[in-house]
C-alpha cells in the first residue's frame, strides 16, 4: 500500500523508487482510473520516476508520441492524438508527459481512461474533420477529404474504404450518366455498411437491412448474377450445346476422371450421323449414301 497512516500523518510512496512524500498533490499526477481509487486517485508513480521512464520510452521506441501512448496503455491513462499534438506546444524546461497527462484530466476527458481508447479505436469512426486530421496523423492517409464529404461523417476508415470499393463495382454495371441509378447506388453502399455492422451484433436488423439491400439494387435494375443459369437451361430449345458447356466449364472432357458420367445414354452422336450427317454429306457430294438399318443392300453374286 503506498498510502501510509502514522498517527494521522499521511505519507505516500512512490511504488517505483520508494521514495516517501507527503502530500499527492504536486508530487503524483492526477488519475481517472478506478484502479487508483484508494490512492486519492493519483497515480502510484512518481513525477519524478515518471519522468525516468517516458525519456527510456523515448530511446526505446524512437518516437515521443508512441513514449506518451505506451504509459499511458501502463497506467490507464486516456490516449488521443490530438492530444499528444497538444502536449508538444511547451517551453523546453516543461515535462511533456506531465503536460499530457493533465491536459488529460480537463473536464471535457472527464471519466475518460485508456479503455475508452480502446473502444474509440474500436469503432474508430470519423465524426469530425478533426477526426479526419487525426486519422491522418494515425497513419489512414488513404481517407481523403473528398471521400469524406461524398458519403458524410461517421464511418471507419475500413468503411470508408468499404463504401468506395463497393460503389466502384456497382457503377460498372449501370449507366454512368444516370443520376437516379447513382443515387440508389449510394443508397445501397450505405445499407452494404450496415449489413458490416450488424451481422454479428443484431441477426434481425441484419435480415431488414439485407431485404432493403436488395430492394434497392432492384430498384436501380441491378440484380445478382446466378452463374448456374448461363451453364443450364431449363428450356429444351436451348438444351443443344449446353452439355458439352458444362464439361468443358467444369473440367475438360478429355481429362475428366469418370467418363462414364458422360456416356451418351441417348445415343445423341448415333442419331447426329444417321439424320444430319449423312443427309448433309449427300447434299453437299451429291451421293446417295443410304441408312444402314433402313436400305437393302444388293449382293451382286446373287443376281
Amino acid at each position: 500500500m503506498t498510502d501510509v497512516n502514522r498517527n494521522d500523518v499521511k505519507e505516500y510512496i512512490c511504488v517505483t523508487c520508494g521514495k516517501v512524500y507527503s502530500k499527492l498533490d504536486g508530487n503524483f499526477p492526477a488519475s481517472q482510473s478506478e484502479l487508483y481509487a484508494g490512492f486519492n486517485y493519483h497515480l502510484p508513480t512518481c513525477k519524478k520516476c515518471l519522468d525516468k521512464l517516458y525519456e527510456q520510452y523515448c530511446i526505446k521506441l524512437g518516437n515521443e508520441d508512441e513514449a506518451i501512448r505506451r504509459i499511458c496503455m501502463k497506467y490507464d491513462i486516456y490516449w488521443d492524438q490530438s492530444l499528444a499534438n497538444a502536449s508538444r506546444k511547451i517551453t523546453k524546461n516543461r515535462s511533456r508527459i506531465h503536460t499530457y497527462i493533465s491536459r488529460a484530466n480537463l473536464l471535457q476527458y472527464k471519466n475518460k481512461t485508456y479503455d475508452t481508447t480502446i473502444n474509440d479505436e474500436q469503432s474508430n469512426t470519423i465524426d469530425s474533420y478533426s477526426d479526419l486530421q487525426n486519422a491522418k496523423e494515425n497513419g489512414n492517409e488513404d481517407i481523403s477529404e473528398r471521400t469524406v464529404k461524398k458519403w458524410g461523417l461517421g464511418y471507419s476508415a475500413v468503411e470508408y474504404q468499404m463504401l468506395n470499393d463497393h460503389y466502384k463495382m456497382l457503377k460498372e454495371e449501370i449507366n454512368p450518366d444516370d443520376p437516379i441509378q447513382d443515387a440508389y447506388i449510394k443508397d445501397a453502399c450505405e445499407q452494404h455498411i450496415l449489413k458490416y455492422r450488424y451481422r454479428d451484433t443484431d441477426i434481425d436488423k441484419y435480415d431488414k437491412v439485407s431485404k432493403l439491400y436488395q430492394a434497392t439494387l432492384a430498384s436501380a435494375n441491378l440484380k445478382p448474377k446466378d452463374n448456374t443459369k448461363e451453364l443450364i437451361s431449363n428450356n429444351p430449345d436451348e438444351c443443344w450445346g449446353n452439355f458439352e458447356k458444362i464439361i468443358e466449364t467444369m473440367s475438360p472432357a478429355d481429362y475428366f476422371k469418370d467418363k462414364k458420367i458422360f456416356d451418351d445414354y441417348d445415343h445423341m452422336d448415333e442419331y447426329y450421323k444417321r439424320f444430319i450427317e449423312r443427309p448433309t454429306d449427300n447434299l453437299r457430294n451429291g451421293t446417295n449414301v443410304m441408312d444402314d438399318e433402313f436400305s437393302i443392300k444388293v449382293n451382286n453374286d446373287d443376281e
